[in-house]
């Protein structure tokens, strides 16, 4: 909202009528001439009757426990550029305890407005002549849905000021409160009168700039307000839509990725490893060791994928192939392990690994490669173990792209956890709680 005044509101010249109390002589004054119907005495909390020409007393209140307020009687502040007084001040409670300070502020041109504190915690008040749509414990008002917070019954501990209706220290009425954050929608009920308000949460610095206020008084925000809007929803959203829009990006790349692969199958070779009979009785075999015929990795550097595949049965096979590219000498360890095993136990079956691995080797420059393969088999049932290799070029992995998105998927779900957090936390007074276990 705007901060600036305008012209018309600059050339204010209220109308101010004076007059001591008829209780102790204070001077006192009363701003909104015509509107106001009580004036309680800052000095001896007398209720006076405005409406009557020698002001009488309708209850003298001098025991009354003094509440300062934070924005004194008679101070003036700007808020959504309008000129604002405040004129009365009360504090308000419930059985429970809990205490909470009420501003009447008023404008010539604008009228009322209500500013309400409830542990450093602010909101901006207005009174609703539309009133909302029942349903159930929530209502619904001008679009949006507010749940039901507190309901009970609120009493005046203390008041000064001037008023547009009759009230004193004891008045009590009910009440019920409606948040959907930032808003606050009221209802309050008295001696026969309904009235609705719709409020809005201000931060206390705005407040506390509007009326030049100073720290000392100033009550410092204390929890969650119920209508406190979540710091972390817009976080949350914002790192949804930015983890959206990376995740469209990633599948996108991988789908061009999987069109462009090569993904050819560049070399297969079979083998058997045989039982040396001189270690059947520890139930394992020598390193064996042989090199196969040479094969052609082309075009461009890439990842090459190895496939391995033996009959192994309750035994398992170790297969260690050195990638050697026949120009440099250099070698590329692939080591690989296939095991399975199954049986019995307490009258249910049982297995354990496969007949098939699979591993992945990145950077693979083109040239002419062999493989030097040692292999070493053992177990609880030795036979011979028949076992075959598949080279693959250029292989998309879907693993890395869902080990990207879930990666990305880390903030957006810190993000989250913190707003239930908040919100989990703001609910935690209510006993309409919607995070309740009850």
């Amino acid at each position: 909202m705007s901060n600036r005044i305008s012209r018309k509101e600059k050339q204010i010249r209220p109308v101010v009528k004076s007059f001591n109390c008829p209780n102790c002589g204070a001077t006192l004054n009363i701003t909104a001439v015509g509107r106001t119907i009580s004036v309680v005495c800052k000095s001896c909390r007398a209720t006076l009757d405005a409406t009557d020409p020698n002001f009488a007393i309708l209850e003298k209140n001098a025991k009354m426990k003094t509440v300062t307020p934070a924005i004194p009687v008679g101070s003036r502040g700007t808020l959504g550029g309008k000129m604002w007084e405040c004129i009365g001040f009360m504090q308000r409670g419930d059985s429970y305890g809990y205490r909470w300070h009420e501003y009447l502020l008023y404008n010539p041109y604008h009228g009322y407005r209500w500013l309400f504190e409830f542990d450093g915690h602010w909101t901006w008040f207005k009174r609703s002549y539309d009133l909302p749509d029942l349903s159930g414990t929530d209502v619904k008002y001008k679009g949006n849905t507010y749940k039901l917070f507190t309901k009970g019954t609120s009493e005046v501990f203390y008041v000064e000021g001037e008023f547009y209706w009759r009230v004193k220290a004891g008045d009590k009425s009910k009440v019920k409160d409606f948040v959907s954050a930032p808003y606050t929608i009221s209802f309050e009920a008295s001696e026969g009168e309904e009235v609705w308000t719709h409020g809005q949460y201000l931060e206390p610095d705005r407040i506390k700039k509007a009326f030049n206020l100073k720290d000392n008084f100033f009550p410092e925000p204390v929890g969650i307000a119920p209508n406190q809007p979540s710091p972390h929803k817009l976080e949350a959203k914002t790192a949804l839509k930015y983890f959206f829009f990376s995740a469209v990006f990633m599948i996108v790349v991988h789908v061009f990725r999987t069109a462009t692969a090569i993904n050819k199958e560049v070399f297969r070779f079979s083998g058997v490893r045989t039982l040396a009979p001189r270690y059947s009785d520890n139930k394992t075999l020598d390193e064996k060791v042989e090199n196969t015929p040479t094969f052609l990795i082309e075009k461009k550097r890439s990842n090459l994928q190895l496939k391995a595949m033996a009959n192994v049965n309750n035994s398992w096979i170790w297969i260690d192939p050195l990638l050697v590219n026949e120009e440099t000498g250099k070698g590329i360890p692939m080591p690989v392990e296939v095991s399975y095993y199954h049986g019995y136990s307490g009258g249910e079956s049982w297995s354990e690994g496969g007949h098939n691995k699979s591993k992945i080797i990145q950077n693979v420059p083109p040239g002419r490669y062999y493989l030097s393969i040692k292999t070493q088999i053992g177990g609880q049932s030795l036979r011979d173990v028949n076992y075959s290799l598949i080279l693959i070029q250029d292989v998309p992995v879907l693993s890395n792209l869902i080990i990207s998105l879930i990666l990305l998927g880390i903030f957006p779900i810190f993000k989250l956890m913190r707003r239930q957090s908040f919100e989990v936390q703001r609910w935690s007074t209510s006993d309409y709680s919607p995070y309740s276990e009850d």
